[in-house]
């Protein structure tokens, strides 16, 4: 009876007071990674999600956010090197305090190289206001931004298979800071019905070293990618000297693989295995069995594309465009130029690294090495992301503590809610939002007109 009336209490849902008085990010540091687990069983099982682009960006789901397509990015390292801190964008444009001489180097960066004192003025305005999103710009700029209830890779990931990226407890983030939703579905226990509007903002809360540290969340990292030793990517690279005169990793290109998919292709016959599959999935009626012939003709297509040198992952995204698109019966009324946009768009045009290990062991090599960088909790992960976070809390037991049907959809939270409001910072707007915003303006302002006012003593 005393071992199950632990047990019980181990299972407990915090209550709001507790969650609101002991969710600190001290709290979350200092616990082992079974004591995170043991904690998160007695938490909402709501997670708030944010990925770092590492390595080789290959996809883009969406017309914005598309700036480094195919370049090498260190999000990941970075985060690392920069404390273990997941910064909002005006901390990673540099301005990590709001003293005066950290905000003259800010505004140095722009705003103070403008030919004069009111072009200066306008590009601080410009600055801290105007933005093609959609959500006010400062508020943007002064929050850490997180997917609910998702893991956005499709939108702001890497390299598809081998992505990094960061969970925390919903009740954590939200028992703690103010926070505030892009999209119009104002929920944490779902994602938003677009994932382009999940878009959640997390206010860290102060101004000195902005940014939550990621030792209070769990860090996901492939666990199975074959990855090069020395880059930790999935595609092989070269280095080259780039523009700037900085040397750069680039993609190689393999001409072979495209013209080796377009003989394959030309040269199925009618009784191949792909042609074959491809007929008993058409004339199928019933739409489970139908569904699972599909499956099979995909997995049958994708090994044939394995087998001439088309990268596992790669090989299944051609495999749905030749089903879905191409209709893979008649080979003759395809193009070779139509052939090898659908390399293109897999992105199986890219080499692989002649010799690999895993993710894993990439990782562990990494931090064997700066063992002070290494984040508090890590799990290794396989498949897609998203679904990795879920079989995360299925293993771990996580899922009794939900408290939502009672709390409702903020989980009790709604006094953090911030409502943002379109447009130029106005008297209007929630304070919260608008935190340091009026003082901001005022020591640039007070900055500007010192600056050139000594230019023009300098030159008159």
């Amino acid at each position: 009876m005393v071992d199950a009336y632990y047990e019980a209490q181990r299972q407990r849902p915090l209550s709001q007071e507790e969650k609101r008085e002991f969710l600190t990010e001290d709290l979350l540091c200092s616990l082992s990674e079974e004591e995170y687990v043991l904690l998160w069983r007695r938490l909402n099982p709501f997670f708030l999600a944010h990925v770092t682009r590492q390595g080789f960006r290959d996809h883009n789901a969406m017309f914005y956010h598309s700036a480094g397509m195919r370049e090498f990015h260190g999000g990941f390292v970075a985060s690392l090197e920069d404390g273990k801190m997941l910064r909002p964008p005006i901390a990673i444009d540099g301005l990590r305090a709001r003293d005066k001489e950290s905000v003259r180097t800010w505004l140095s960066q722009w705003v103070l190289q403008a030919e004069n004192e009111q072009m200066a003025r306008e590009r601080l305005f410009n600055l801290l206001n105007h933005s093609l999103a959609s959500a006010p710009t400062y508020p943007d700029k002064t929050a850490v931004h997180f997917a609910a209830e998702l893991v956005a890779d499709g939108y702001y990931g890497g390299e598809r298979g081998n992505e990094v990226f960061y969970i925390y407890p919903t009740d954590y983030l939200a028992s703690q800071h103010n926070f505030s939703f892009n999209g119009w579905e104002k929920d944490f226990t779902r994602p938003q019905s677009e994932t382009k509007w999940n878009d959640v903002f997390i206010w860290p809360g102060n101004f000195d070293n902005p940014g939550i540290t990621l030792d209070s969340g769990i860090v996901f990292l492939p666990e199975s990618a074959q990855v090069d030793p020395s880059t930790g990517s999935t595609y092989a690279s070269e280095i080259v000297a780039s523009e700037d005169g900085k040397d750069k990793l680039v993609m190689i290109e393999d001409s072979s693989l495209a013209e080796g998919f377009v003989n394959w292709f030309k040269g199925l016959g009618q009784d191949s295995v792909g042609k074959s599959a491809y007929r008993e999935y058409m004339g199928t009626d019933n739409y489970f069995a139908k569904e699972r012939a599909k499956g099979a003709c995909v997995d049958i297509i994708a090994k044939s594309l394995q087998a001439i040198g088309i990268e596992d992952g790669a090989s299944y995204r051609m495999a749905h465009s030749l089903i879905g698109v191409l209709y893979i019966w008649k080979p003759e009324e395809i193009s070779g130029d139509e052939l090898r946009e659908v390399v293109t768009k897999a992105g199986a045009q890219w080499k692989r690294p002649s010799r690999t290990i895993s993710s894993r062991e990439y990782w562990e090599k990494y931090f064997e090495e700066h063992p002070e960088k290494r984040p508090k909790h890590i799990y290794y992960y396989r498949g897609s992301p998203s679904a990795a976070v879920h079989d995360f809390f299925e293993k771990h037991g996580i899922g009794k503590a939900d408290t939502s049907e009672k709390d409702g959809p903020l989980l009790g939270f709604g006094d953090h809610h911030v409502v943002l409001r379109k447009g130029f910072a106005s008297a209007q707007d929630d304070k919260r939002a608008l935190a340091g915003y009026d003082e901001l303006m005022a020591i640039g302002g007070e900055i500007i007109g010192e600056h050139y006012s000594s230019v023009q003593n300098i030159n008159g």
